[in-house]
């Protein structure tokens, strides 16, 4: 598949702001404006992620390598979750601990848990409605990922009123979160396979900007009503926003990049935690040091990787290709 460089440039740019959240300058400085920021613009970095997986998802599932989807988030949750290994195994205390923080996943890495439980029940629902209905099957896609979205957002608001106490787990996961959204992505890139235009470019910036003035709405509200002290995981309008900032940047016909601008926001998206580690044991603890240090060190590190794996591959390839050249050399009669 074409490789799309402006969503590229999205997720380093949302990388870079994940980073920033979670050096908790905002919970710092909390303000009614930092809340809009933090518990508004921001929330749409996981639900924007979701929907760019649900958008390649489409197509994996054309291609018929779903499975192949589904092992390589696997592998890369196994492999984050053992390299995090020493930052989650105090949480475990017996069977039951362990299989609770590896089903939630630690930190950051709960959204690759919920990816792949968010890529199983689309897949899987997709699979049972062929079986079943044969042409109506997107339709046991579209109506669970709804119901999971209204259940998402119902738990959540329950928790913000005050009364019901849900934790933030039981709606910010791959269900109630992840899924909805996969599910987005994954309709929209279907839609477009088909030859069905979304929206214009003009009715897609006015959706964006209606979305994210009332996504900026929602958080200043929900401050006013509960204080600056709460958090919102799942902004209702998110599910306008998102969408349409995902089209616009779609539609940028970006330049390709001099470096893999995708492996880098991967890098400083799963690396940044370990980095601040190694900022605290150099002496640097200042929130900007650590926004520094936490982008810096993993762009670094994915661009040595990016640069010695694709040679080391190379010369795996050359090495590869001569011995099998040698083995087809027809055997040598020994000299009589």
């Amino acid at each position: 598949m074409k490789r799309i460089h402006s969503l590229d440039y999205l997720k380093t740019v949302f990388a870079v702001l994940v980073v920033f959240a979670h050096t908790n300058w905002m919970q710092a400085n909390m303000s009614p404006r930092v809340f809009v920021v933090g518990n508004g613009l921001l929330r749409m970095l996981v639900p924007l992620f979701c929907v760019i997986a649900g958008y390649f998802l489409f197509h994996a599932v054309q291609r018929g390598k779903t499975r192949k989807w589904l092992l390589r988030v696997l592998m890369l949750y196994v492999f984050w979750m053992a390299l995090y290994y020493p930052h989650w195994r105090g949480q475990v205390t017996g069977l039951r601990s362990l299989g609770t923080t590896l089903f939630w996943g630690y930190l950051h890495l709960w959204f690759l848990s919920g990816l792949l439980l968010a890529g199983l029940a689309l897949t899987g629902l997709l699979a049972l409605g062929r079986r079943l209905a044969p042409g109506w099957e997107i339709w046991f896609v579209i109506l669970p990922a709804t119901l999971c979205a209204l259940v998402g957002v119902t738990l959540e608001y329950l928790d913000l009123s005050g009364l019901a106490s849900v934790s933030a787990q039981r709606y910010r996961n791959g269900l109630f979160l992840c899924f909805p959204f996969l599910v987005i992505g994954f309709m929209l890139s279907r839609q477009m396979a088909g030859g069905n235009p979304i929206a214009g470019r003009r009715r897609l910036l006015a959706v964006a900007a209606l979305g994210l003035g009332l996504l900026c709405l929602e958080a200043w509200l929900v401050q006013s009503w509960r204080g600056t002290g709460v958090m919102i995981e799942i902004p209702v309008m998110t599910y306008l926003a998102v969408p349409a900032v995902f089209l616009l940047v779609l539609g940028v016909d970006a330049p390709p990049q001099a470096v893999d601008l995708g492996l880098i926001s991967a890098s400083i998206y799963f690396l940044h935690i370990w980095a601040f580690e190694l900022g605290y044991l150099l002496g640097f603890d200042t929130r900007w040091e650590l926004l520094l240090i936490g982008v810096s060190v993993p762009t670094l590190i994915a661009l040595l990787y990016g640069a010695l794996v694709p040679r080391s591959r190379r010369l795996m390839r050359r090495g590869g290709a001569a011995r099998r050249a040698e083995a087809a050399q027809p055997p040598v009669e020994p000299a009589s």
